[in-house]
């Protein structure tokens, strides 16, 4: 910083590396310090402002994680991460008609890109438009095959529809591409209760209590409460079939 003091990038650089460290004050003195720096550009700007926005978020402050995330976009309407950040949160406080506007704005910049084809299928989910959020899932899928939202958004929307053979189909070439992503297990889970496939969900249970430890569930579990209006299952249902689960795991050990 001192060879370049009017450089915002070494301010942004070591900002997001007191943000990894959870040093958050720090982390946005130092953005907002990038952001007063003389003749700094509007791209810089609007990345640290985005991230500003970030670190709001952190703190479940939707109001000011929205507010730095459009100032962001007014700022570098081709900021792509902070449009996508603002259609995620509309998405998270459930304002699903201005997320679509932003999904539209972000298909309008990238057909191609595959974060924005599944804001806009995750959106039609939302709206209970599940045949138009498969066709977009399928679009994305077809770019991307082994993306791990995609595969969890269109099985859980074949699921609403009651198509249980290709949602387990896209579930279980989740699993098998993303052993680790404890969602996939929560939302398999979601669409076997809709299945009323209770062997399967013992079989998925065992797994998951396999891979991860109780204490990582039920923190997962909170931070998909937290996340409900953001995520295509339910939390509330596999909570409690999580919950039952540990209370016979206990009960057994």
């Amino acid at each position: 910083m001192y060879k370049a003091p009017d450089n915002p990038r070494p301010y942004q650089n070591i900002a997001g590396i007191y943000k990894d460290r959870g040093n958050y004050e720090k982390s946005m003195a130092l953005y907002q310090k990038s952001i007063g720096l003389p003749n700094v550009s509007n791209t810089s700007i609007s990345k640290s402002k985005n991230n500003i926005g970030n670190i709001y978020w952190l703190f479940n402050d939707s109001q000011n994680a929205m507010r730095f995330y459009r100032e962001a976009v007014a700022i570098d309407e081709g900021n792509r991460l902070a449009r996508i950040n603002l259609a995620s949160e509309l998405i998270r406080v459930g304002n699903y008609a201005l997320a679509m506007q932003e999904a539209d704005k972000l298909l309008a910049i990238d057909q191609s890109d595959v974060r924005h084809i599944n804001l806009k299928g995750f959106i039609l989910y939302k709206h209970n438009c599940f045949n138009d959020a498969i066709r977009w899932y399928k679009k994305g899928l077809s770019i991307d095959p082994s993306n791990w939202n995609l595969l969890i958004n269109i099985s859980m929307a074949l699921s609403r529809t009651g198509a249980y053979r290709n949602a387990n189909f896209f579930l279980s070439k989740a699993l098998l591409n993303h052993p680790k992503n404890i969602y996939i297990y929560f939302a398999y889970i979601d669409s076997l209760y809709n299945e009323s496939n209770k062997l399967k969900i013992e079989n998925i249970l065992d797994k998951l209590f396999t891979m991860f430890s109780i204490d990582i569930i039920l923190d997962q579990l909170s931070n998909a409460k937290r996340m409900e209006n953001s995520i295509p299952f339910s939390p509330d249902i596999t909570a409690k079939i999580m919950i039952d689960k540990i209370k016979r795991y206990r009960n057994e050990e």
